[in-house]
């Protein structure tokens, strides 16, 4: 399975996340074929290798990678996006697609910690379910 990773990388605050995020995706690379582009505003040099690719601004950083995808849908099996304080671990990878050969429909939805509230950034801001009570 040929994977096309996209990282966004915004400066040094989450180096040590990051590490943690390139280690585990170095390791998933015993499995698949996973080719790494980081999107970020800095020159850096990263533990495993990847294809780095600076902007001069960090506006919309999170949204460079789309471009990308649209460009590369025929040379990929699956397309996956994370910004530096987000985890992928092989665990995650290999639930999602043993669901979806199982004709289910799978996917990842992400949660922010803020204050002891988690929410949901990916819903729209303002809908009920925006908010997860609880920790």
């Amino acid at each position: 399975m040929k994977v096309l990773l996209n990282i966004s990388d915004y400066g040094d605050k989450h180096n040590a996340h990051l590490s943690r995020l390139l280690k585990s995706i170095d390791g998933m690379r015993r499995f698949y074929e996973i080719d790494v582009f980081i999107d970020n505003t800095i020159q850096k040099t990263y533990d495993i290798n990847v294809i780095q690719v600076l902007h001069h601004a960090r506006r919309r950083l999170a949204w460079k990678h789309r471009t990308r995808l649209l460009d590369n849908v025929d040379n990929y099996d699956l397309f996956i996006y994370v910004e530096n304080d987000m985890l992928l671990l092989p665990s995650h990878l290999e639930m999602f697609l043993r669901l979806n050969k199982e004709d289910k429909y799978a996917k990842f939805l992400r949660y922010e910690m803020h204050d002891g509230i988690r929410t949901l950034p990916d819903i729209i801001t303002g809908h009920p379910k925006a908010e997860i009570i609880g920790n």
